[in-house]
């Protein structure tokens, strides 16, 4: 997945940022993750002589991300099904929010 974009970057002298990765660990391999990968060409008087790149580990930013998505979607479903009331209210008190149940 990456070293195609290794040999794209060397061959064509452009960078690539912002390049997600998701893969095993080489120290734990029953273990996936997500990284973002930014890839630049190193050069010298000579032209481009190798890559740099940096990699930062998103995975507990992934895992919160996707665990905030699906409580969203239970959240969802239970508001849009209407079989209880559900709302939202601010700091106040004042409704911000509420489904058709609730408001019966």
């Amino acid at each position: 997945q990456v070293e195609p974009v290794l040999r794209e970057v060397l061959a064509a002298g452009r960078g690539v940022g912002d390049l997600e990765v998701r893969g095993r660990y080489p120290t734990r391999p029953d273990e996936e993750g997500w990284w973002v990968l930014n890839v630049f060409p190193v050069r010298t008087g000579a032209g481009v002589v190798g890559l740099g790149v940096t990699v930062v580990d998103v995975t507990e930013s992934r895992r919160t991300q996707d665990a905030l998505r699906r409580s969203e979607s239970r959240y969802r479903r239970l508001y849009e099904a209407g079989i209880v009331g559900v709302g939202v209210a601010d700091d106040l008190g004042r409704w911000l929010e509420a489904n058709d149940e609730l408001l019966r």
